[in-house]
Protein backbone atom coordinates (compact mmCIF):
# COMPACT_ATOMS: atom_id res chain seq x y z
CA UNK A 1 0.00 0.00 0.00
CA UNK A 2 1.60 3.37 -1.19
CA UNK A 3 1.31 6.50 1.02
CA UNK A 4 -1.24 8.06 -0.83
CA UNK A 5 -4.08 5.55 0.13
CA UNK A 6 -2.70 5.53 3.22
CA UNK A 7 -3.91 8.73 4.06
CA UNK A 8 -6.99 8.31 2.01
CA UNK A 9 -7.61 5.34 4.52
CA UNK A 10 -7.21 7.65 7.39
CA UNK A 11 -8.74 10.30 5.78
CA UNK A 12 -12.02 8.08 6.01
CA UNK A 13 -11.11 6.64 9.31
CA UNK A 14 -10.93 10.03 11.43
CA UNK A 15 -13.21 11.83 9.00
CA UNK A 16 -15.31 12.83 11.82
CA UNK A 17 -12.64 14.76 13.97
CA UNK A 18 -11.49 16.32 10.85
CA UNK A 19 -14.59 17.99 9.54
CA UNK A 20 -15.39 21.14 9.64
CA UNK A 21 -18.59 21.02 10.95
CA UNK A 22 -17.37 19.30 14.28
CA UNK A 23 -14.70 22.38 14.89
CA UNK A 24 -16.97 24.99 14.03
CA UNK A 25 -19.93 23.44 16.10
CA UNK A 26 -17.38 23.31 19.13
CA UNK A 27 -16.20 27.30 18.76
CA UNK A 28 -20.09 27.86 17.95
CA UNK A 29 -20.83 26.58 21.21
CA UNK A 30 -17.62 28.42 22.87
CA UNK A 31 -18.91 31.47 21.27
CA UNK A 32 -22.40 30.76 22.80
CA UNK A 33 -21.25 30.49 26.43
CA UNK A 34 -18.34 33.88 25.90
CA UNK A 35 -21.21 36.48 24.83
CA UNK A 36 -23.92 34.55 27.19
CA UNK A 37 -21.50 35.41 30.53
CA UNK A 38 -20.57 38.81 28.57
CA UNK A 39 -24.42 39.71 28.54
CA UNK A 40 -24.99 38.13 32.08
CA UNK A 41 -22.30 40.22 33.58
CA UNK A 42 -23.37 43.55 32.18
CA UNK A 43 -27.16 43.16 33.46
CA UNK A 44 -26.30 41.62 36.77
CA UNK A 45 -22.95 42.19 37.27
CA UNK A 46 -22.66 38.50 37.65
CA UNK A 47 -22.54 35.29 35.60
CA UNK A 48 -25.22 32.56 36.25
CA UNK A 49 -23.14 29.56 34.67
CA UNK A 50 -19.47 29.17 33.88
CA UNK A 51 -18.83 30.28 30.63
CA UNK A 52 -17.75 26.64 29.53
CA UNK A 53 -21.03 24.65 30.18
CA UNK A 54 -22.56 25.15 26.44
CA UNK A 55 -19.21 23.42 25.18
CA UNK A 56 -18.65 20.73 28.25
CA UNK A 57 -22.36 19.47 27.17
CA UNK A 58 -22.11 19.21 23.46
CA UNK A 59 -21.97 15.56 23.75
CA UNK A 60 -24.02 15.11 26.51
CA UNK A 61 -26.15 12.11 26.05
CA UNK A 62 -26.16 13.20 22.61
CA UNK A 63 -24.17 10.37 21.59
CA UNK A 64 -26.41 7.40 22.55
CA UNK A 65 -29.19 9.09 20.38
CA UNK A 66 -27.42 9.25 17.49
CA UNK A 67 -25.73 5.36 18.12
CA UNK A 68 -29.37 4.49 18.67
CA UNK A 69 -30.52 5.77 15.55
CA UNK A 70 -27.40 4.89 13.66
CA UNK A 71 -28.18 1.21 14.81
CA UNK A 72 -31.92 1.70 13.78
CA UNK A 73 -30.92 2.86 10.02
CA UNK A 74 -28.22 0.17 9.58
CA UNK A 75 -30.45 -3.04 10.41
CA UNK A 76 -32.85 -1.57 8.16
CA UNK A 77 -30.30 -1.43 5.43
CA UNK A 78 -30.43 2.51 4.96
CA UNK A 79 -28.43 3.89 2.66
CA UNK A 80 -27.27 7.76 2.55
CA UNK A 81 -25.03 9.40 -0.57
CA UNK A 82 -21.65 11.04 -0.05
CA UNK A 83 -23.64 13.64 -2.28
CA UNK A 84 -26.12 14.53 0.20
CA UNK A 85 -23.89 14.51 2.85
CA UNK A 86 -21.85 17.27 1.71
CA UNK A 87 -24.36 19.55 1.19
CA UNK A 88 -26.04 18.47 4.53
CA UNK A 89 -22.49 19.47 6.05
CA UNK A 90 -23.07 22.81 3.65
CA UNK A 91 -26.26 23.68 5.11
CA UNK A 92 -25.31 23.52 8.64
CA UNK A 93 -22.03 25.27 8.18
CA UNK A 94 -24.25 28.28 6.93
CA UNK A 95 -26.36 28.35 9.99
CA UNK A 96 -23.36 27.61 12.12
CA UNK A 97 -21.81 30.69 10.62
CA UNK A 98 -24.57 33.16 10.88
CA UNK A 99 -25.34 31.69 14.52
CA UNK A 100 -28.84 31.15 14.03
CA UNK A 101 -29.22 27.59 16.11
CA UNK A 102 -32.99 27.06 15.62
CA UNK A 103 -32.12 26.61 11.36
CA UNK A 104 -29.90 23.29 12.95
CA UNK A 105 -33.05 21.47 13.35
CA UNK A 106 -33.10 18.48 10.84
CA UNK A 107 -36.65 19.40 10.05
CA UNK A 108 -34.86 22.62 8.22
CA UNK A 109 -31.17 20.92 7.19
CA UNK A 110 -32.56 17.83 5.95
CA UNK A 111 -34.73 19.30 3.62
CA UNK A 112 -33.08 22.04 2.34
CA UNK A 113 -30.14 19.62 1.75
CA UNK A 114 -32.52 17.44 -0.36
CA UNK A 115 -33.70 20.49 -1.92
CA UNK A 116 -30.57 21.71 -3.06
CA UNK A 117 -29.76 18.15 -4.44
CA UNK A 118 -32.96 18.17 -6.06
CA UNK A 119 -31.83 21.28 -8.16
CA UNK A 120 -28.56 19.85 -8.85
CA UNK A 121 -30.22 16.94 -10.49
CA UNK A 122 -32.78 18.68 -12.04
CA UNK A 123 -30.28 20.85 -13.96
CA UNK A 124 -27.41 18.07 -14.41
CA UNK A 125 -25.45 20.63 -12.74
CA UNK A 126 -21.76 18.86 -11.82
CA UNK A 127 -20.41 20.58 -8.66
CA UNK A 128 -16.06 20.42 -8.07
CA UNK A 129 -15.02 20.35 -4.74
CA UNK A 130 -11.23 19.46 -4.47
CA UNK A 131 -11.36 15.61 -4.47
CA UNK A 132 -15.23 16.02 -4.14
CA UNK A 133 -17.78 15.43 -7.29
CA UNK A 134 -21.36 16.15 -6.18
CA UNK A 135 -23.33 15.28 -9.65
CA UNK A 136 -26.79 14.61 -7.80
CA UNK A 137 -26.95 11.58 -10.35
CA UNK A 138 -28.62 8.74 -7.30
CA UNK A 139 -31.27 11.28 -6.49
CA UNK A 140 -34.34 10.04 -7.18
CA UNK A 141 -38.01 9.89 -5.16
CA UNK A 142 -36.76 6.39 -3.70
CA UNK A 143 -34.16 7.93 -1.66
CA UNK A 144 -36.56 10.50 -0.09
CA UNK A 145 -37.94 8.27 2.60
CA UNK A 146 -34.84 7.25 4.02
CA UNK A 147 -34.08 10.79 4.89
CA UNK A 148 -37.68 11.37 6.04
CA UNK A 149 -37.07 8.84 8.86
CA UNK A 150 -33.86 10.49 9.54
CA UNK A 151 -35.58 13.13 10.40
CA UNK A 152 -38.35 11.68 12.44
CA UNK A 153 -35.49 9.84 14.84
CA UNK A 154 -33.40 12.97 14.92
CA UNK A 155 -36.47 15.42 15.70
CA UNK A 156 -37.04 12.67 18.51
CA UNK A 157 -33.94 13.21 19.81
CA UNK A 158 -33.68 16.72 19.49
CA UNK A 159 -36.89 17.12 21.73
CA UNK A 160 -35.03 14.59 24.48
CA UNK A 161 -32.02 16.72 24.43
CA UNK A 162 -33.98 19.79 24.82
CA UNK A 163 -36.06 17.68 27.57
CA UNK A 164 -32.74 16.73 29.76
CA UNK A 165 -30.67 19.86 28.99
CA UNK A 166 -32.37 22.91 27.95
CA UNK A 167 -32.73 24.03 31.52
CA UNK A 168 -29.34 23.47 32.36
CA UNK A 169 -28.37 26.84 30.56
CA UNK A 170 -30.86 29.74 31.28
CA UNK A 171 -29.77 33.29 30.81
CA UNK A 172 -31.71 35.73 31.77
CA UNK A 173 -30.98 39.12 29.94
CA UNK A 174 -32.68 42.74 30.62
CA UNK A 175 -34.50 44.21 27.54
CA UNK A 176 -36.35 47.87 27.38
CA UNK A 177 -40.12 47.24 26.64
CA UNK A 178 -42.13 48.79 24.30
CA UNK A 179 -43.17 51.35 27.00
CA UNK A 180 -40.02 52.30 28.01
CA UNK A 181 -39.24 50.28 31.11
CA UNK A 182 -37.25 47.08 31.82
CA UNK A 183 -38.43 43.65 31.76
CA UNK A 184 -36.38 40.06 31.65
CA UNK A 185 -36.43 37.45 28.98
CA UNK A 186 -35.07 34.19 29.13
CA UNK A 187 -32.46 33.12 26.09
CA UNK A 188 -31.90 29.55 25.85
CA UNK A 189 -29.13 28.98 23.25
CA UNK A 190 -27.53 25.63 22.61
CA UNK A 191 -25.86 23.08 20.23
CA UNK A 192 -25.08 18.99 20.62
CA UNK A 193 -22.89 16.62 18.12
CA UNK A 194 -24.10 13.56 17.49
CA UNK A 195 -21.58 10.92 16.10
CA UNK A 196 -23.46 9.08 13.00
CA UNK A 197 -22.65 6.08 11.42
CA UNK A 198 -24.00 5.87 7.97
CA UNK A 199 -24.05 2.83 5.29
CA UNK A 200 -23.20 4.52 2.25
CA UNK A 201 -22.57 2.67 -1.61
CA UNK A 202 -19.18 1.17 -1.48
CA UNK A 203 -18.11 2.03 -4.64
CA UNK A 204 -17.85 5.07 -3.75
CA UNK A 205 -14.38 4.26 -2.61
CA UNK A 206 -13.41 3.70 -6.07
CA UNK A 207 -9.98 1.81 -6.23
CA UNK A 208 -9.66 2.19 -2.11
CA UNK A 209 -12.76 -0.67 -2.10
CA UNK A 210 -9.59 -3.08 -1.63
CA UNK A 211 -8.49 -1.81 1.40
CA UNK A 212 -11.57 -0.33 2.75
CA UNK A 213 -13.50 -2.46 5.11
CA UNK A 214 -16.88 -3.40 3.29
CA UNK A 215 -20.34 -4.76 4.66
CA UNK A 216 -22.21 -6.76 2.13
CA UNK A 217 -25.75 -7.20 1.26
CA UNK A 218 -26.09 -10.11 -1.16
CA UNK A 219 -23.92 -8.61 -4.53
CA UNK A 220 -24.26 -5.17 -2.85
CA UNK A 221 -21.56 -3.81 -0.73
CA UNK A 222 -21.77 -0.70 1.60
CA UNK A 223 -19.05 1.16 3.97
CA UNK A 224 -19.40 2.63 6.97
CA UNK A 225 -18.59 6.41 7.34
CA UNK A 226 -18.58 8.66 10.19
CA UNK A 227 -20.16 11.64 10.16
CA UNK A 228 -20.59 14.73 12.68
CA UNK A 229 -24.43 16.02 12.70
CA UNK A 230 -25.35 18.78 14.73
CA UNK A 231 -28.46 19.67 15.72
CA UNK A 232 -29.62 22.97 17.73
CA UNK A 233 -32.34 24.88 20.04
CA UNK A 234 -32.74 28.31 20.24
CA UNK A 235 -35.47 30.04 22.88
CA UNK A 236 -36.84 33.35 23.86
CA UNK A 237 -39.36 33.19 26.79
CA UNK A 238 -40.88 36.71 27.57
CA UNK A 239 -44.45 35.92 28.32
CA UNK A 240 -43.76 32.80 30.73
CA UNK A 241 -41.18 31.35 32.63
CA UNK A 242 -38.89 29.03 30.66
CA UNK A 243 -39.90 26.06 33.19
CA UNK A 244 -42.67 26.17 31.22
CA UNK A 245 -41.73 27.07 27.64
CA UNK A 246 -38.81 24.32 27.48
CA UNK A 247 -40.33 21.66 28.50
CA UNK A 248 -43.45 21.98 26.25
CA UNK A 249 -41.61 22.53 23.20
CA UNK A 250 -39.58 19.57 24.13
CA UNK A 251 -43.05 17.20 23.98
CA UNK A 252 -43.67 19.06 20.59
CA UNK A 253 -40.84 17.93 19.11
CA UNK A 254 -40.94 14.41 19.88
CA UNK A 255 -44.66 14.25 18.80
CA UNK A 256 -43.93 15.90 15.56
CA UNK A 257 -40.61 13.26 15.32
CA UNK A 258 -42.77 10.18 16.37
CA UNK A 259 -45.64 11.55 13.42
CA UNK A 260 -42.73 12.15 10.79
CA UNK A 261 -41.55 8.67 11.83
CA UNK A 262 -44.22 6.47 11.38
CA UNK A 263 -45.35 7.92 8.30
CA UNK A 264 -41.93 7.80 6.70
CA UNK A 265 -42.20 4.24 6.52
CA UNK A 266 -45.29 4.41 4.40
CA UNK A 267 -43.04 5.53 1.93
CA UNK A 268 -41.19 2.04 1.51
CA UNK A 269 -44.29 0.79 -0.30
CA UNK A 270 -45.57 4.62 -1.65
CA UNK A 271 -42.20 6.44 -2.42
CA UNK A 272 -44.10 10.07 -2.47
CA UNK A 273 -45.27 9.48 0.89
CA UNK A 274 -41.71 9.91 2.10
CA UNK A 275 -41.95 13.35 0.01
CA UNK A 276 -44.95 14.29 2.02
CA UNK A 277 -43.62 13.49 4.93
CA UNK A 278 -40.42 15.26 4.86
CA UNK A 279 -42.92 18.41 3.57
CA UNK A 280 -44.66 18.01 6.79
CA UNK A 281 -41.65 18.00 8.91
CA UNK A 282 -40.58 21.05 7.53
CA UNK A 283 -44.48 22.65 7.55
CA UNK A 284 -45.03 21.71 10.90
CA UNK A 285 -41.71 22.56 13.09
CA UNK A 286 -41.86 26.33 11.45
CA UNK A 287 -45.52 25.92 12.43
CA UNK A 288 -44.25 25.39 16.28
CA UNK A 289 -42.09 28.23 15.60
CA UNK A 290 -43.87 30.78 14.52
CA UNK A 291 -46.78 30.29 16.92
CA UNK A 292 -43.89 30.13 20.34
CA UNK A 293 -42.48 33.38 18.67
CA UNK A 294 -46.28 34.68 18.85
CA UNK A 295 -46.92 33.03 22.41
CA UNK A 296 -43.62 34.99 23.71
CA UNK A 297 -44.48 38.31 22.13
CA UNK A 298 -48.10 39.02 23.14
CA UNK A 299 -49.15 40.03 26.50
CA UNK A 300 -47.37 40.76 29.77
CA UNK A 301 -43.66 39.79 30.71
CA UNK A 302 -43.63 37.09 33.55
CA UNK A 303 -40.78 38.57 35.19
CA UNK A 304 -40.13 42.68 35.71
CA UNK A 305 -40.01 45.39 38.39
CA UNK A 306 -42.94 45.21 40.46
CA UNK A 307 -44.17 48.10 43.12
CA UNK A 308 -44.09 46.17 45.51
CA UNK A 309 -41.06 43.39 47.08
CA UNK A 310 -38.83 42.39 44.49
CA UNK A 311 -38.96 39.76 41.42
CA UNK A 312 -36.45 36.94 40.97
CA UNK A 313 -34.83 37.01 37.59
CA UNK A 314 -32.18 34.24 38.40
CA UNK A 315 -30.91 32.33 41.05
CA UNK A 316 -26.85 31.27 40.97
CA UNK A 317 -25.89 27.55 40.75
CA UNK A 318 -24.80 26.57 44.51
CA UNK A 319 -25.87 30.09 46.21
CA UNK A 320 -27.73 30.17 49.60
CA UNK A 321 -31.07 31.07 47.60
CA UNK A 322 -30.53 27.91 45.64
CA UNK A 323 -30.20 25.97 48.52
CA UNK A 324 -33.56 27.98 50.00
CA UNK A 325 -35.47 26.48 47.02
CA UNK A 326 -36.16 29.64 45.39
CA UNK A 327 -37.09 30.15 41.71
CA UNK A 328 -37.50 32.97 39.52
CA UNK A 329 -40.65 34.82 39.26
CA UNK A 330 -41.21 34.48 42.92
CA UNK A 331 -41.11 37.64 44.77
CA UNK A 332 -39.64 38.42 48.22
CA UNK A 333 -41.16 40.66 49.81
CA UNK A 334 -39.34 40.74 53.23
CA UNK A 335 -35.72 40.12 54.36
CA UNK A 336 -35.57 39.82 58.61
CA UNK A 337 -38.48 41.08 58.90
CA UNK A 338 -38.11 44.40 56.65
CA UNK A 339 -39.97 45.17 53.67
CA UNK A 340 -37.67 45.43 50.51
CA UNK A 341 -38.76 47.06 46.86
CA UNK A 342 -35.42 47.23 45.46
CA UNK A 343 -31.71 45.57 45.17
CA UNK A 344 -30.08 47.86 47.44
CA UNK A 345 -33.25 47.42 50.49
CA UNK A 346 -32.25 43.74 49.95
CA UNK A 347 -28.76 43.74 50.71
CA UNK A 348 -28.92 46.31 53.64
CA UNK A 349 -31.73 44.33 55.18
CA UNK A 350 -29.48 41.29 55.30
CA UNK A 351 -26.99 42.80 57.28
CA UNK A 352 -29.91 43.34 60.06
CA UNK A 353 -28.57 39.55 60.68
CA UNK A 354 -26.16 39.14 58.37
CA UNK A 355 -25.13 35.06 60.11
CA UNK A 356 -28.80 34.07 59.32
CA UNK A 357 -31.11 35.61 56.35
CA UNK A 358 -35.30 35.10 57.09
CA UNK A 359 -37.22 35.85 53.99
CA UNK A 360 -40.82 35.96 53.28
CA UNK A 361 -41.78 34.97 49.56
CA UNK A 362 -44.75 34.90 47.46
CA UNK A 363 -44.33 31.74 45.39
CA UNK A 364 -45.81 31.91 41.73
CA UNK A 365 -49.46 30.65 43.35
CA UNK A 366 -49.22 33.58 45.50
CA UNK A 367 -48.75 31.70 48.91
CA UNK A 368 -46.62 33.18 51.05
CA UNK A 369 -43.70 31.09 52.33
CA UNK A 370 -40.84 31.73 54.84
CA UNK A 371 -37.49 30.74 53.98
CA UNK A 372 -34.14 31.07 55.56
CA UNK A 373 -30.88 30.24 55.41
CA UNK A 374 -27.04 30.68 57.27
CA UNK A 375 -24.89 32.82 55.20
CA UNK A 376 -21.49 32.48 55.41
CA UNK A 377 -18.97 35.10 53.95
CA UNK A 378 -17.72 32.94 51.26
CA UNK A 379 -21.31 32.66 49.73
CA UNK A 380 -21.29 34.94 46.34
CA UNK A 381 -23.60 38.06 46.20
CA UNK A 382 -23.77 36.47 49.96
CA UNK A 383 -27.74 35.05 48.60
CA UNK A 384 -26.86 34.61 44.87
CA UNK A 385 -29.61 36.24 42.96
CA UNK A 386 -30.45 38.12 40.12
CA UNK A 387 -33.07 41.18 40.60
CA UNK A 388 -35.11 42.04 38.02
CA UNK A 389 -34.47 45.85 37.85
CA UNK A 390 -35.44 49.24 37.09
CA UNK A 391 -32.58 50.18 34.83
CA UNK A 392 -30.61 48.36 32.05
Amino acid sequence: MDQQRIIEVLWNIGQFFVHPVFYLAIAAAIATGYFRVKKERKDFRTRLHYGWGEVSSIFKHSWLYSLIISCVLILIGVVIYPEFLVLLAAVALIALIVFQFQALSSAYLIPTAVGLWAVLHQLSYTIYLGPLTISATEFSVNTIWPLALLIGLLLIAEGLLVKKQGLDIVSPQLIRTERGGTAVQYKTKRVWLLPFLFLIPGDWFGEFNSIWPLIHFGETSFALVAFPFITGFQQLSKKEYPFITVPRRAREFILLGSTIAAVSLLGIVVPVIGVIAMVVAFAGRLYLDSANWRKQNTGHYAVAPISEGIQIAGVLSGSPAEKMGLRIGERIMKVNGQRVANEQELYEAIQINAAHCRLEVLDHNNELRLKQHVIFRHDHHRLGLMIARETL
